[in-house]
C-alpha cells in the first residue's frame, strides 16, 4: 500500500511540471505562421459592382507566441476593410494590401512578420470593378439539351420553360457590348424524374451574372400507340391517273396525349417506282411525312396493287 502511495505522488509530481514546463513553453516560445482570417468588405455603394470573386477567408502569417496562434486557431479573426479606402477609381480595382489585412486587425509590430510581403505571395489582392450598369439579357438554350430518353416511350411535348428568362450581366463596356444572351451548360434529359431541374449558366471570365442557375421546367408525356387508316396517294403520277388496292392501309404510330387527335403521320407510293408502261403493278408504301410527336410504328401493309384508270 504505501509502495502505491509514493507511485502516486511521483506521477502527480511529473504530470504537475509537465503542465508548467508546457505553459511556460507557450508563453515563451514565439514562430511566424499563416493564421486564416475573415475577409470583411464594408461600404460597398449599392451602384458599384465587383467582378471578380472576393475570398471570404484570406491567410496572412502572423508572428507570435503558442497560444497566441492557438487562439486564432480555434477563433479566427475578421478583418473589416472599407470598400471606398481602398477603391482605386482611376483603374476602377479594388487593391487590398497585406498592411491593410493588419490594420484593421490592430495588430502591433511584433505581431507582424518583418517580411510579412515575401512570405505571403497572395498579396496585394485586386478585385475589378464597374460602375456602370449591367444588362440584362435571355438565356438561350441552343445545343445544351440532350434529350436520352426513348423516343418510343415519351415526348418532350413543349420546349422547356426557363425561370428566370434573363440574366442581367456585368462586364467592362466593350466586352458588355458584345454580350447579347447567356446560355446553360449541357443538361439530359432522361426520364420522367427530370420534369424539373436547376441548370447552370455557362459562365465567361471577366462577366458576372445576376443568377449562375435557372429553374427549367420541362413538359414530358407518355407516348400511345394509335391506329390510324390512310388513304395512298398520290392519285396521279406523270399526268396518269392512278388507282390503288387497297385504297387505304392501316398504320400504327406513337402519340402522346397532348397530340392524340392532331393529324396523323402520311404514307405515299413513290412515283418513281410506279412504271407506267405495265399499265399494273406492286409497289412499295412508304413513310411520306411525319409530324412533332407523331412517328410512325409500323406500316401493316407494306405494299398495294396499282392500276391505271
Amino acid at each position: 500500500m504505501p509502495s502505491n502511495k509514493s507511485t502516486y505522488k511521483v506521477v502527480l509530481l511529473y504530470g504537475f511540471f509537465f503542465v508548467l514546463s508546457f505553459l511556460a513553453w507557450g508563453f515563451t516560445k514565439s514562430y511566424t505562421t499563416d493564421v486564416e482570417v475573415n475577409l470583411n468588405i464594408v461600404g460597398k455603394p449599392n451602384q458599384i459592382t465587383v467582378l471578380d470573386t472576393i475570398p471570404e477567408v484570406v491567410s496572412v502569417p502572423m508572428e507570435g507566441k503558442v497560444f497566441f496562434h492557438l487562439y486564432y486557431k480555434l477563433l479566427r479573426p475578421d478583418a473589416n476593410i472599407n470598400f471606398l479606402s481602398k477603391f482605386q477609381q482611376s483603374s476602377s480595382k479594388l487593391v487590398i494590401t497585406i498592411d491593410d489585412v493588419y490594420a484593421s486587425m490592430s495588430l502591433n509590430s511584433l505581431e507582424r512578420p518583418v517580411n510579412a510581403s515575401k512570405l505571403s505571395s497572395d498579396f496585394p489582392l485586386s478585385f475589378a470593378a464597374i460602375t456602370h450598369q449591367g444588362k440584362k439579357v435571355p438565356v438561350r438554350f441552343g445545343s445544351s439539351i440532350n434529350l436520352q430518353f426513348n423516343p418510343v416511350m415519351m415526348s418532350l411535348v413543349k420546349w422547356p420553360v426557363c425561370t428566370p428568362d434573363s440574366v442581367t450581366v456585368y462586364a467592362q463596356s466593350e466586352l458588355l457590348a458584345a454580350i447579347d444572351s447567356v446560355a446553360l451548360m449541357p443538361f439530359s434529359v432522361k426520364d420522367f424524374s427530370d420534369t424539373v431541374m436547376t441548370v447552370g449558366v455557362k459562365t465567361a471570365p471577366g462577366v458576372k451574372y445576376s443568377t449562375t442557375s435557372v429553374r427549367l421546367h420541362l413538359d414530358l408525356e407518355k407516348n400511345y400507340l394509335k391506329r390510324a387508316s390512310i388513304t395512298v396517294g398520290p392519285k396521279v403520277v406523270r399526268g396518269v391517273k392512278i388507282q390503288y388496292h387497297p385504297a387505304a392501309v392501316d398504320i400504327l404510330y406513337y402519340v402522346p396525349q397532348s397530340f392524340y387527335d392532331k393529324k396523323a403521320p402520311k404514307i405515299a407510293v413513290f412515283p418513281d417506282d410506279i412504271n407506267l408502261a405495265k399499265k399494273s403493278g406492286k409497289v412499295a408504301v412508304r413513310v411520306a411525312e411525319e409530324f412533332p410527336h407523331r412517328k410512325i410504328y409500323k406500316i401493316l401493309t407494306d405494299s398495294v396493287t396499282w392500276t391505271v384508270k
